[in-house]
């Protein structure tokens, strides 16, 4: 169907159904509200760009797509970037874990040393740590040639920091490097102490402390038979013996 065509359609008064439909064939896009001319314009507006079967068509060939230059495939990543780094991340409530690298000046120290690399992994909940302070430590060996380590975690919703380094002949450890503090997510639901009420009569908000006050003794107990299940304020207070670190008293 050319341009005169598709005009002389338009000439014959159509419904606004049978341009709905004629619309769908040119392929465009109506709104479910659309009125009968507004899909006329559209139409029209559609109409201006297909050209007529008078003009003529002058076949050209494609242009060829442009090609970008990626990244080649023998292009590989340095193993290192000579840089002392050591930077902890937390997984999930009891994996972590840690990466390094070494610059040429660490290294040589290293070699001097002729000592294993030690990995030493602090607990540093609520404290800050001084080189010797920590709630626990743990000690790793770690194999020659590591760049990374996974780190099984006793405890979550808990601080970590890491030092590598190595023992001398005196068993004091010398740090090398010491990673960032990195606290682990918590592995059960966290409960706010208050909660922010908005008053229409007064048009404030209001923080209140929660509690069981609006809950009358009989409802409360009531509640608690029904369900099998402790009350709210049960489970809070069960809840507060967990200290930070995952530590029960």
């Amino acid at each position: 169907m050319d341009r005169k065509e598709m005009e002389a359609f338009l000439d014959t008064e159509p419904t606004i159904q049978d341009l709905r439909r004629f619309s769908k064939m040119l392929g465009l896009q109506l709104k479910r509200r659309m009125k009968k001319r507004e899909i006329i314009k559209l139409i029209r507006n559609g109409v201006k760009e297909v050209p007529s079967s008078s003009e003529t068509s002058v076949a050209r060939p494609a242009e060829e797509a442009q090609v970008y230059p990626s990244r080649p495939d023998d292009f590989p990543l340095p193993e290192s970037y000579r840089g002392d780094k050591l930077i902890l991340m937390a997984i999930n409530p009891r994996w972590m874990h840690l990466r390094w690298d070494f610059s040429d000046a660490t290294l040589e120290k290293m070699r001097q040393r002729g000592k294993d690399l030690v990995l030493r992994v602090h607990d540093v909940t609520d404290m800050i740590f001084d080189g010797s302070t920590s709630n626990k430590t743990k000690v790793i060996n770690v194999a020659y040639g590591a760049k990374d380590w996974y780190l099984d975690v006793e405890a979550a919703d808990a601080d970590y920091l890491a030092e590598l380094g190595f023992f001398d002949n005196d068993y004091v450890f010398i740090p090398l490097m010491r990673s960032n503090s990195a606290r682990t997510p918590a592995d059960y639901p966290r409960f706010a102490d208050s909660e922010t009420w908005l008053d229409l009569k007064k048009r404030r908000k209001e923080s209140r402390i929660l509690s069981e006050t609006f809950m009358s003794e009989g409802m409360r107990a009531s509640s608690s038979a029904r369900l099998g299940n402790p009350s709210s304020e049960e489970y809070l207070k069960y809840l507060a013996k967990r200290v930070s670190g995952g530590v029960w008293r």
